[in-house]
């Protein structure tokens, strides 16, 4: 009797083992799904991570590539223009042939030329100052034989570093010069706040290369083939 009560309960046992291994393989199928799963959808993360940024990289070539081609147009207009002056001026019964810069000097002031065609830029350059020289140096047009009126005005101050300029004798609606002949003469430079002696130069009545657009007139601007630009 014994015997039987022990088989059966061995024989309990075993099922129950049985049980138990059976439920720990399908767990442990389940947890490999998972990772499996987990694995797959990771892998997918990266793929599509990865065709994004190839995406943006593609973008930027591609608008940096726009970017310098118009760069490149801009700048091979701009030749186009140079080279189409150029022969302009070469090809004109009087070709323009930059007058040497004689320099005309008051003090430490220098301005590049005493003539100037229309168009041209004046060229300022100050050497040493003393500490002590504060001013203003007056650029005036010519209104008349007699008057001027101030154009352009720069500071000065020999307590700070120096600085070179240039500008351009330019028909402007804000000063209400509208037409060449207003730039045109003898202009004068002052130098307020100092005992130096006033500089002159002269606009002439001659468009440097380039300019007519500007300083001409609407006939001589389509003589030439280009758009005329309205002052005023």
């Amino acid at each position: 009797m014994w015997i039987c009560v022990n088989n059966k309960i061995i024989s309990i046992v075993a099922v129950i083992i049985s049980i138990s291994i059976i439920i720990f393989a399908i767990s442990e199928l389940q947890i490999d799904e998972k990772k499996v799963t987990e694995q797959s959808v990771s892998e997918e993360s990266v793929s599509e991570e990865s065709v994004s940024e190839e995406s943006v990289s593609e973008e930027s070539v591609s608008e940096e590539s726009v970017s310098e081609e118009s760069v490149s147009e801009e700048i091979q207009s701009r030749l186009d223009k140079l080279k189409q002056d150029k022969k302009e001026n070469l090809d004109s019964p009087q070709p323009y042939i930059p007058a040497e810069r004689d320099w005309p000097t008051s003090g430490p002031f220098k301005i590049d030329r005493s003539q100037y065609l229309l168009g041209e830029k004046v060229f300022v350059n100050i050497d040493t100052l003393s500490v002590l020289e504060k001013g203003t140096m007056i650029f005036l047009r010519p209104l008349n034989d007699t008057s001027y009126k101030t154009y352009y005005s720069m500071p000065f101050d020999g307590s700070r570093d120096r600085n070179n300029f240039y500008f351009t004798p330019d028909l402007s609606k804000a000063r209400g010069i509208c037409d060449k002949t207003q730039l045109i003469g003898n202009w004068k430079v002052i130098f307020e706040g100092t005992n130096y002696p006033s500089l002159e130069f002269k606009v002439i009545d001659r468009i440097l290369p380039g300019e007519v657009y500007r300083y001409g007139s609407n006939d001589e601007a389509n003589a030439i083939g280009i758009e005329f630009e309205e002052k005023c």
